[in-house]
């Protein structure tokens, strides 16, 4: 029961709720639907809340019960396994982006939890991206550190305005650290300025792009004809593969020739490579008629 209340103490105090709020909620930890009519049914605190009072309430009745010892050994096995269960997370979409990923990390943890990746394997496609958006997280951290504490900023924002897009962990340390560096007595010339608007410009297209890969993508919420279209496409990719598989032997090659000849950066040959990598995972051809 105290870790229940703890933890919907913890969640709405993240949130920002007041201190009487919150007192009164935890009056009534019990009501759900005392607590969505507080907070609105969709407030994530009440969502996540609901799951943990849903077990709670489970395992109170289970201890509760009237049933013999052997009937009640059976019941906790069973509501164990389902405890285990909706646990467990599962991303259905094997084309999913590495963004997408984490973005389904972010939304099963509850607010002001601390949830730690211990672990992943089968680093390609999926697996890759997911890994280069850690790698591409990293260098806008460090960039956007030391725009905050630097005093020459020209190469800092340079390397900042030089990524095609953000990810999904980058956008909103970007958008901070450009907000508080726009009026800064530091960025007051024509160049840094422009560079700045240059950077804002690649946010918006950033939260685009998350906005449309975040849309719905699962077959219950499309009709016959787009299900049908979505296997015949499929059906045709893997016709078409052995063709597409000998291109993407020849672009590689021509990507590391370049590469070796100092005609590209490492970091525009990872991009490149990286779309290879994806195309190779399936997908491509939708991809490309759409």
């Amino acid at each position: 029961e105290n870790q229940l209340k703890n933890n919907l103490k913890l969640m709405l105090e993240s949130s920002n709720i007041d201190n009487k709020q919150i007192q009164e909620a935890l009056k009534h930890f019990r009501d759900i639907e005392y607590l969505k009519q507080q907070f609105d049914k969709n407030n994530e605190v009440v969502i996540f809340y609901e799951k943990y009072l849903t077990q709670y309430q489970k395992l109170q009745n289970l201890l509760q019960s009237s049933n013999s010892l052997k009937e009640k050994e059976e019941e906790l096995r069973e509501f164990l396994w389902w405890l285990i269960e909706s646990r467990v997370v599962t991303v259905w979409n094997y084309y999913a982006t590495g963004d997408a990923v984490i973005m389904e990390i972010y939304n099963n943890t509850p607010p002001g939890k601390l949830n730690k990746i211990i672990g992943m394997q089968n680093i390609k496609g999926t697996g890759l991206d997911f890994a280069y958006q850690w790698v591409a997280w990293d260098s806008v951290y460090k960039i956007c550190m030391q725009l905050q504490s630097s005093s020459d900023i020209k190469q800092l924002i340079d390397r900042l305005a030089s990524f095609d897009r953000y990810n999904f962990l980058s956008i909103e340390l970007v958008t901070q650290t450009i907000e508080s560096l726009k009026n800064s007595p530091k960025a007051q010339n024509d160049y840094i300025q422009t560079q700045i608007q240059h950077i804002e410009s690649i946010l918006e297209k950033s939260k685009e792009i998350l906005q449309n890969s975040n849309s719905s993508d699962d077959e219950s919420s499309k009709g016959i004809k787009e299900i049908i279209k979505d296997k015949l496409i499929e059906w045709l990719e893997k016709f078409l593969d052995a063709g597409d598989a000998v291109k993407r032997r020849k672009e590689a090659d021509r990507i590391y020739e370049d590469l070796s000849n100092f005609h590209i950066s490492h970091k525009r040959a990872s991009i490149e490579l990286k779309k290879i990598v994806m195309r190779q995972k399936g997908g491509w051809l939708k991809k490309k008629l759409s």
